[in-house]
């Protein structure tokens, strides 16, 4: 990582930008570190560059973009054979197969309670065995929140990739422990499970934003306004 002020002294010693004449415009600046192929940096000079075009054809760019954020922290070095195998290759079709298949089932759930079939055979509704996963689950969502935010403003990119993992194993935790209580999801069940998982489609946003945007799309958001805002921002601190 290189210091900004080599980059605006070099800028102000020029002589044409006089606004810098009293100090580096900005707070701070990171330079990413380099990506190394077999011992060596790559460079134009060395010759050894990798075009990535060969890589977004072969998993698509989200994931290509995927593997380069969770491959390395900005300032450290990172491996070019971790680029070439995408590691996080199967997280992105998981999380669209697992989303898609919750949405239609959740919606088949809706229509049953429509109809009356939660009630017990007396008429009476079951009782919630499930709330305490519930409430587990949304301060796992929380958590994943501000963890993810805390590391995207400090450009810790490699950490946020991991908790949006985490929190998809969660979500698949949550369902398989409310399946082991119930013969299946009741609809206050699936009403969380994609309110979870449309949380981790806003996390998914700066990350993977293609998915992303197609997910939010699938969880019936209006495709003008596609792009899912950042969870738990509020208006003054979006501004």
């Amino acid at each position: 990582m290189f210091d900004q002020r080599i980059v605006t002294k070099a800028l102000r010693d020029l002589g044409p930008l006089a606004f810098l004449a009293d100090g580096e415009p900005f707070a701070g600046c990171l330079f990413h570190e380099m990506v190394i192929s077999d011992g060596r940096k790559m460079s134009k000079h060395l010759g050894n560059v990798v075009d990535p075009d060969e890589l977004v054809e072969r998993y698509g760019a989200d994931t290509v973009r995927l593997a380069v954020l969770y491959a390395a922290r900005p300032q450290e070095d990172a491996q070019l054979e971790r680029l070439r195998r995408p590691a996080r290759a199967p997280l992105l079709t998981q999380v669209w197969e697992f989303s898609q298949t919750r949405i239609a089932s959740v919606g088949e759930l809706a229509a049953t309670a429509a109809g009356g079939d939660e009630a017990g055979t007396d008429g009476e509704p079951v009782r919630d065995m499930t709330e305490h996963l519930r409430l587990k689950l949304r301060q796992w969502c929380e958590k994943a929140v501000e963890k993810t935010t805390e590391d995207m403003e400090s450009l810790e990119t490699h950490s946020a990739v991991r908790n949006v993992m985490r929190l998809f194993d969660r979500i698949k935790d949550f369902e398989k422990r409310a399946l082991a209580r119930e013969e299946r999801l009741g609809r206050a069940d699936g009403e969380a499970l994609l309110q979870a998982l449309a949380t981790l489609a806003q996390l998914l946003g700066p990350l993977a934003p293609h998915v992303a945007e197609e997910l939010w799309i699938s969880f019936g958001h209006d495709e003008d306004g596609a792009q899912a805002p950042w969870p738990g921002v509020s208006l003054e601190l979006a501004a």
